[in-house]
């Protein structure tokens, strides 16, 4: 087997940092215009008291004809004034529905602005989840064509040991912040900024994913072979996108499971650095050894107190599988640092058990699976760890559509995957492919600058191997079925 040495190009962290829009405070509604009765009667009364005045001052047998007189001439006057009055309060009525049709043209301008520009930031924020989390099928895709995208988080990245469970509703990170009421306002338009702040926080059809690195204490409840589907998933999730030297899988299985995970000793991440041994525990197959050194880290890690960082400080991080709680019957040690309350730092330990009651009492993520539906729920604690520094909007909560994953595609996922080599600085490679060998050594061999041409090469041809390799997988110690080319 030609070993694929690899070199992980410098990864743009785009972390989803919140981002949002602020929503403009509306022009506010003009004064609805009311008819003016004081510019009505003001002048009458003014005329009132002139004729009341007049009639005192004329001669008794002629205030008769006054009477009829100073009628007329109040009637004409009301006449004139009202015409003048009403004319005026239609053109103030026009005036004003003019300048609301004007604002709610202006609004609806502005709302279909703000529509149009947060649809554009939710698909791209989706767009940038599909990216980071990947479905299974994306994972091979990406490890076959050896694109730059594998191995990419590190720990110093805020989604170091998040992995995709499916797909469901999340926490946007575009949030929409209305402008607050003044006081007593009854503006529909302030409803309207309220109702699509709240519709555009959450965001559905996107992948859904679990905090490994805070939540260290997994449970998946469910029938066993969705349930393994999806603990394959993960895997693949996790052998993806994190590099052998920053996350080892460890699995502790009994014989009735050593066919379903038997593919696990294909992964790279599932040997010690040295390529030794690995850490996978079947009963009775396995080195004593290995079993000890591996409870020393254990232990080691316990009594550490906790350091800075997604990891609290401890690299490699150690995922160790448990498919079956009964497994740990024949290591009661293990059982007894894996599941409890505040596990080893730099730990996650995933257990699956056919229903809740059976998952350890100390989960602190319980994840219920159905043929055709999974549910996530917080249990005990969050199993934050000391030094573990991020926001709260960790994991969501809810149910999602699970991924799953055959057997026979995680075999040939683990195949493709274990020719991978991380490329060491002093390390020499060739190039081996089409039988000729050409000397790279002063230019890095990035998976991303393979296949310019846009064509789909096969794997076998774009293999590299180190100078003076005898071309095959040691497996020295494992006690395991060793890797055939």
């Amino acid at each position: 087997m030609s070993f694929i040495y690899y070199k992980r190009t410098p990864r743009r962290r785009d972390h989803a940092a919140e981002r949002r829009i602020d929503l403009q405070r509306p022009p506010g509604l003009p004064d609805r215009p009311r008819f003016r009765y004081l510019a009505l009667f003001a002048p009458l009364t003014g005329f009132a008291v002139a004729a009341l005045a007049a009639w005192l001052y004329t001669p008794i047998p002629r205030r008769a004809s006054s009477y009829l007189a100073m009628g007329l001439a109040l009637f004409a006057l009301l006449a004139l004034i009202a015409r003048s009055q009403l004319r005026r309060h239609r053109a103030r009525v026009l005036a004003y529905e003019r300048e609301i049709s004007l604002r709610e043209a202006e609004l609806a301008i502005y709302w279909n602005t703000v529509r149009e520009r947060l649809a554009r930031m939710r698909q791209e924020e989706r767009e940038a989840l599909e990216d980071a989390h990947p479905e299974p099928s994306l994972c091979l895709e990406r490890v076959a064509l050896r694109v730059s995208s594998v191995w990419e988080r590190e720990p110093v990245d805020a989604d170091f040991l998040r992995l995709r469970t499916g797909i469901g509703t999340v926490s946007s990170s575009v949030k929409l912040i209305a402008p607050k009421r003044e006081g007593g306002t009854a503006d529909g338009v302030y409803g309207t900024a309220e109702r699509l702040a709240s519709e555009c926080r959450d965001l559905a059809d996107s992948p859904v994913w679990v905090d490994a690195a805070r939540f260290r204490l997994i449970g998946i409840a469910g029938e066993e072979q969705p349930a393994e589907a999806f603990m394959r998933a993960l895997v693949i999730q996790l052998a993806t996108h994190h590099a052998p030297d920053e996350v080892k899988v460890a699995a502790v299985f009994d014989e009735r499971h050593g066919e379903a995970w038997s593919w696990l000793r294909w992964l790279p991440h599932s040997w010690d650095d040295d390529r030794e041994y690995r850490y996978l525990f079947q009963s009775h197959g396995y080195r004593h050894e290995t079993m000890e050194r591996f409870l020393t880290e254990l232990r080691r890690r316990r009594r550490a107190v906790g350091g800075e960082g997604r990891t609290g400080g401890r690299l490699p991080t150690f995922v160790c599988l448990i498919p079956n709680p009964s497994a740990l019957d024949a290591h009661p040690a293990i059982g007894k640092l894996l599941l409890a309350e505040s596990p080893p730092e730099g730990t996650c330990t995933i257990v699956l058990a056919p229903s809740k009651e059976q998952l350890p009492a100390a989960c602190h993520l319980a994840i219920d699976l159905w043929p055709d539906r999974g549910a996530v729920a917080r249990r005990k604690g969050n199993g934050q760890s000391a030094g573990t520094q991020e926001r709260e909007n960790v994991a969501p909560t809810g149910r999602f559509a699970p991924d799953g994953v055959t057997l026979a595609e995680a075999e040939r996922f683990a195949r493709t995957l274990a020719p991978y080599r991380l490329q060491r600085n002093k390390e020499r490679v060739e190039n081996v492919s089409s039988g000729a060998s050409a000397d790279l050594s002063s230019e890095e061999v990035r998976i991303g600058q393979l296949g310019l041409d846009g064509e789909k090469k096969p794997l076998a041809g774009l293999s590299e191997r180190r100078v003076g390799s005898a071309g095959s997988c040691p497996d020295a110690g494992s006690g395991t079925a060793p890797l055939q080319g």
